[in-house]
């Protein structure tokens, strides 16, 4: 009997997985398995397999060869679940090669819930859903892999590692080499507009959704399935209604100024006070560190500029951003949002607190019960149940930010894709 090519052989393992495995049997049907050369492979980076948002799959022959079935099997399953998981999307300005092993992490813990097989040398996820990274000095522990996305994996990796060079730790740690897949941002050559991105990761989307019914009728759903279906069917009003609505409940009520006569009672002969809605100063807090994008920062500043000059006579503005610490903090009396995004540079790859922001409110002497507090960040951060400062709190997630679930306080709303 002939020897199988790499594709044959790939083939069978997604017919055999039909029995056991039909979720993602029929979701392997979607991906587009592309053996490359000797030549590709060198400008891959020397990484033997790369996927793609699309579905493309390039892989080695000669490194598919040396897979056990079990295996080759297991390597499937993992480039499909980075699709399924939109990780090709989700990098913002995170340092590539960190986001790739906590991806990784994240998908290979999926893996092992399903029993699943990978090669050796790979980051493997133990049963009780923890693994060790190595480091020059001691070891990274990172626990409960089963409940945490690629970004909080990466926001654990990135607060354990030594205050060095991210590129130069996994060199010496020897964590580049852990991973054997290269996430592409490319499709067939070109990077995608976003309308581009927007459209693949509904088709996907669907795809999921149809093929987790069907899997739910046959009772055969893998194990962490329901929570990415869950997920992918959170409703998303748009942020921006959502902000004014909750900016103008704060200035619900009016109050009287007795010294400044109503004029349609006076022809009447009564003295009744003028009335006018609260105002409300606005605390924007905007987190800096580098996981918020240049897109998302404008899109919120436009947005705050907008409500204030609406309103201009009823919001104080006040904009304090940080990373660890407080970077800014200052009034704006003319909205000005040039100017605004001028002031307002993005950092990245300092970490994130917002320890300090709480000291701060908490110190402000001004009148309580006119106050509110908006916070732009993705949640990766020491965000705890004893710091709500009891005000209206309302959280602007980035996208890909951390699940709503995770702020112990206040209001959630998400930035659209």
């Amino acid at each position: 009997m002939a020897e199988l090519t790499g594709l044959e052989r790939i083939k069978r393992q997604i017919i055999q997985m039909q029995k056991d495995e039909p979720f993602f049997a029929c979701m392997s049907l979607y991906l587009n398995f592309i053996e490359i050369d000797k030549k590709t492979e060198k400008m891959m980076g020397g990484y033997t397999m790369g996927v793609n948002m699309k579905g493309d799959v390039h892989y080695s022959k000669e490194w598919v060869d040396g897979l056990t079935e079990e295996e080759l099997r297991g390597v499937i399953v993992h480039e499909l679940s980075h699709i399924m998981f939109a990780h090709m999307l989700r990098q913002g300005e995170r340092d590539k090669e960190l986001f790739n092993i906590a991806s990784d992490i994240c998908v290979n813990s999926l893996l092992m819930d399903n029993n699943f097989q990978l090669p050796k040398g790979v980051l493997v996820v133990n049963r009780e859903h923890k693994i060790e990274l190595p480091t020059i000095k001691g070891k990274i522990l990172i626990e409960k892999t089963d409940e945490k996305t690629a970004e909080e994996i990466y926001k654990e990796i990135e607060r354990q590692i030594p205050k060095i060079n991210i590129g130069k730790f996994l060199s010496k740690s020897g964590l580049d080499k852990a991973g054997f897949d290269k996430h592409i941002e490319e499709v067939a050559g070109k990077k995608l507009s976003k309308e581009e991105k927007d459209d693949i990761r509904k088709e996907w989307q669907d795809r999921i959704e149809q093929v987790y019914i069907q899997s739910k009728i046959a009772g055969k759903v893998p194990a962490g399935i329901e929570r990415l279906v869950g997920k992918l069917r959170e409703n998303k009003i748009n942020w921006k209604v959502l902000l004014r609505m909750f900016i103008k409940k704060q200035m619900s009520g009016t109050e009287n100024n007795w010294k400044k006569p109503n004029k349609k009672f006076r022809v009447f002969g009564y003295h009744f006070p003028t009335t006018r809605a609260y105002g409300v100063d606005v605390c924007c807090v905007i987190d800096l560190s580098g996981s918020i994008s240049e897109k998302d920062l404008n899109d919120f500043v436009s947005e705050i500029v907008g409500i204030a000059k609406q309103y201009r006579n009823k919001i104080n503005l006040r904009i304090v951003t940080h990373e660890t610490d407080i970077t800014d903090d200052y009034e704006i009396k003319r909205a000005n949002k040039e100017k605004i995004l001028r002031e307002l540079k993005l950092k990245g790859g300092g970490g994130t607190s917002h320890k300090e922001v709480w000291e701060l409110i908490k110190k402000d002497s001004r009148d309580m019960s006119n106050r509110a507090i908006i916070l732009l960040t993705d949640g990766y951060s020491d965000i705890e149940k004893k710091d709500n400062p009891k005000l209206p709190v309302l959280w602007v997630v980035s996208e890909n930010g951390t699940e709503s679930k995770n702020f112990p306080f206040g209001k959630v709303i998400r930035l659209e894709d």
